[in-house]
């Protein structure tokens, strides 16, 4: 596998769905250009779920202003790190800590080892 990535590249139809259905209402044509620019230089796909488009709040000075960014999302950061090709997989586990028990009318956790 090379290391050279293609960027991703969106044709109009998809552009259509993704400006409708994956950015927040109200977001400008800047704040799109500015997501759309950030997932193509990270190889990643909104319509995949790699990368979402979300309204945040921040302060410059006195006020307060709504603006759009780019959030990496799970499978993105899995995408990015398959690509370095040193990823060797995840592990995971589980295991019940605490079992609830209903005692005189209240649910209580007790420890389980």
């Amino acid at each position: 596998m090379s290391n050279e990535l293609a960027k991703i590249d969106f044709d109009k139809e998809q552009m259509a769905v993704i400006e409708t259905q994956f950015f927040p209402s109200g977001t400008s044509k800047a704040e799109q250009a500015y997501c759309f620019s950030v997932a193509r230089e990270l190889c990643l796909n909104p319509i995949t779920k790699e990368i979402f488009f979300v309204n945040r709040r921040q302060k410059f000075g006195d006020k307060w202003f709504n603006k759009v960014e780019p959030m990496v999302g799970r499978d993105g950061f899995l995408s990015i790190a398959h690509r370095t090709n040193q990823f060797a997989g995840i592990e995971t586990s589980s295991g019940i800590r605490e079992v609830p028990q209903l005692e005189n009318g209240q649910w209580i956790y007790h420890e389980r080892f």
